[in-house]
């Protein structure tokens, strides 16, 4: 048997619902996004080239690659904030169930101690999660800046190129308007794409969770347990030259010889 798992009753109820939530929410984008990308690619490969979508898609490779790499630490991180959180949860849980135990052993510095232990763990988790997650949002943020300015470096290649000569001075403004949109629309759907990256280190970090205990359920032996049919079997207890006594006093209760 597989060693359990922390916490099942967080892994089943708060860690499945925010997974589920999470992924509900990119879940559409994620459908949607690929066949409106594929037709802005052409339109915008009609009106500047082959040049236009390469750079809108060697932007997109860069941002996706940067954030990878700092989403790592993200993942970690949400997959180690709830673990803590569920420590510190089921120890609160604890004290409180057993504070007329604690009570009668004076043990309450004891756990003060433990519960403050975990509680600075789980802070110092947040606080890395934190720092982690400002460095993730600069990098979406700063992607959706830098891809207004490469649309407008896009959109002035052909008009300097020559692409626009021999179009009517009448019909050029809105040309150029036109281009202009579907290059803008064209980014505006890989920086959708860019934007899941915190949603989707959230639902990484807790399907992680998730996927360890299903693996461990799945794992577990589920035949019923063999138990025996026979009624009289086991069904007696045997005493002999038995005593009940007071502790620490020799005045015997109940004395049973057979």
């Amino acid at each position: 048997m597989p060693d359990s798992p922390d916490n099942p009753d967080q892994r089943i109820s708060q860690d499945t619902d925010k997974m589920c939530l999470e992924f509900s929410k990119i879940f559409a984008q994620i459908i949607v996004c690929p066949f409106t990308i594929v037709y802005y690619i052409w339109q915008t490969w009609s009106r500047t080239g082959y040049y236009g979508p390469l750079i809108v898609i060697g932007l997109f490779m860069l941002s996706t690659l940067l954030n990878k790499f700092l989403m790592s630490p993200v993942v970690n991180y949400v997959y180690q904030n709830e673990k803590l959180e569920g420590h510190y949860r089921f120890s609160l849980m604890q004290t409180r169930v057993r504070a007329e135990s604690i009570a009668f052993y004076r043990s309450g510095l004891n756990e003060r101690d433990k519960n403050s232990k975990k509680l600075e763990n789980l802070i110092e988790v947040q606080r890395n999660l934190f720092f982690r997650r400002i460095f993730l949002n600069i990098s979406i943020n700063g992607s959706d800046y830098i891809g207004s300015i490469i649309s407008y470096l896009i959109l002035g290649v052909p008009i300097f190129a020559g692409f626009y000569d021999n179009t009517p001075q009448s019909d050029l403004a809105a040309q150029i308007s036109s281009s202009s949109f579907v290059i803008m629309y064209l980014i505006n759907q890989f920086t959708k794409l860019i934007d899941l990256a915190e949603g989707a280190s959230n639902v990484v970090g807790t399907a992680h969770r998730v996927g360890e205990f299903y693996e461990y359920l799945s794992k577990m032996d589920t035949k019923p347990s063999q138990m025996s049919t026979n009624q009289h079997e086991n069904s007696v207890v045997e005493f002999h030259e038995a005593t009940l006594a007071i502790p620490d006093s020799n005045r015997i209760l109940i004395k049973v010889i057979l």
